[in-house]
């Protein structure tokens, strides 16, 4: 009796071995909240030059700075990389649409020597800056770091990160007095320029050089706290020898510039190191954990992952739990060799395998047995996945065999609820019910009578020895 139901179909992988661990959705959670708070400042910031167009409040808070306005050829490219920012999906490859709006971003950029005159004929009367090559460099370069991604992720890391650091050197020439320092850049501009670069570089926040500083670890937390102190030092410095700078006005900015360089390149450097030795080790534990959960020979269940998978199952849910012992499994040993025989169990679990779901467990319980727990509604249910398993088993085919397939026996226990019961008992009635279907022949399928567990407690401990 077969009753085809898309409930048993098996999925080709193991879904559960390609869950991210908790480590790395902490990584992208914290990712993720640093590009969506970065994106938001940027948007804002590029509100406030819009409102600067209509009412020329620049002009007036900034006057001491000396600082320009923005231009309207960097507005637009600014616009145009922080919508694609936004549409973008985070820590994924750039798309059609999107990429076509990065190389307009891109050529934008290249045509920023431009910018003066095409300002200068729009509005006259309203002197504007121009779109800076230290801006455009910027952009070019967020651009860059995206189309790299398809052939280097680590290309375009560089990219993002030199990306970032243009505007925080601009920023380190106003914070020192010298707004002409690297390059006269709006301070608007860099309102939007210094949050967009941070949004886009987190964007590469799997690879090794980020992934160390966004752990949710100890050394995380430590390479964090380490770049806090160097982006203090960064701004604190110049704003406190503010009125000493003025006989060094080329050389202090120059050299905090290239201090800070170094103590984030060290930090990064060893952060990479240090995620790379994490991730090893990471790596280790789960070779370890996957030899003590799967049977080395067949990939099946281990006993102990078995239990522990009954202990974990939802109380309300109904259960079936199948025993499968192959036939005259010693005749294969003897007639064609221990490796045949190891071939044939392998065999037989790829077959039983295919028939289930992600969901279900199929473990090696002894040498030629198996145990699978399936979440079945009834024993309708249990009845036909156990004669699919049967079916799917005489389709392997064993050179040398006499019968020229194998066979199995199965018994099987319909749980209502696992409320109450043991594995032990489980297994105890369906190695009865297995028995039975030996007696009556083999390759054949009977399903135990449903004992409530309360009745359990009564057996005697002869009987649950037995599992």
């Amino acid at each position: 009796m077969v009753l085809h139901s898309s409930r048993y179909v098996a999925r080709k992988k193991d879904t559960w071995s390609e869950v991210p661990s908790l480590n790395v959705r902490s990584i992208l959670r914290r990712a993720n909240g640093l590009r969506s708070g970065a994106l938001v400042f940027a948007t804002a910031m590029i509100g406030a030059i819009l409102t600067d167009y209509l009412f020329g409040w620049q002009a007036e808070l900034l006057a001491d700075y000396g600082a320009p306005r923005t231009n309207p050829m960097t507005l637009l490219a600014l616009i145009c990389a922080v919508v694609t920012t936004w549409k973008q999906r985070p820590m994924a490859r750039v798309r059609g649409a999107e990429r076509g709006l990065w190389l307009v971003v891109m050529a934008l950029a290249m045509a920023h020597p431009f910018s003066e005159a095409l300002s200068a004929a729009i509005w006259p009367t309203h002197p504007m800056g121009r779109f800076g090559w230290n801006s455009a460099l910027t952009l070019f370069l967020i651009g860059l770091a995206h189309l790299l991604r398809y052939l280097d992720r680590s290309y375009g890391l560089i990219a993002a990160m030199i990306a970032l650091f243009v505007p925080l050197v601009a920023l380190n020439g106003y914070i020192s007095g010298v707004t002409d320092f690297f390059g006269a850049m709006s301070l608007t501009t860099l309102a939007v320029q210094l949050p967009l670069a941070l949004a886009n570089l987190l964007c590469f926040a799997r690879h090794p050089m980020l992934k160390g500083m966004l752990r949710d670890s100890v050394a995380g937390g430590l390479m964090r706290r380490q770049l806090q102190l160097s982006i203090a030092l960064f701004l604190l410095i110049p704003l406190t020898l503010r009125p000493e700078l003025s006989q060094m006005r080329r050389m202090f900015p120059l050299i905090n510039t290239m201090e800070i360089t170094f103590m984030l390149g060290m930090g990064l450097y060893f952060g990479a190191r240090l995620t790379r030795l994490l991730d090893t080790e990471r790596q280790i534990k789960t070779n370890l954990l996957t030899d003590l959960t799967l049977d080395p020979l067949t990939g099946a269940a281990t006993r102990k992952r078995a239990v522990n998978s009954f202990l974990r199952l939802d109380v309300h849910q109904p259960a079936g739990v199948i025993l499968c012992d192959i036939d005259h499994f010693k005749r294969v040993n003897d007639m064609l060799g221990h490796n045949a025989g190891d071939d044939a169990l392998k065999a037989v679990v790829k077959a039983l395998r295919s028939e289930l779901r992600v969901t279900d467990v199929l473990a090696r319980w002894g040498g030629e047995e198996f145990l699978i727990i399936a979440k079945i509604p009834d024993a309708k249910a249990l009845e036909t996945l156990t004669e699919r398993l049967r079916t799917v088993v005489h389709r392997v085919d064993v050179p040398g065999l006499e019968e020229g397939h194998i066979t199995c026996s199965y018994g099987a226990i319909m749980l209502d609820t696992p409320t109450g019961w043991d594995l032990r008992d489980c297994v105890a009635m369906a190695d009865d019910a297995l028995y039975q279907a030996k007696s009556q022949g083999r390759d054949r399928v009977v399903i135990a009578e449903y004992v409530p567990a309360a009745v359990l407690v009564d057996q005697p401990e002869e009987r649950l020895a037995r599992a």
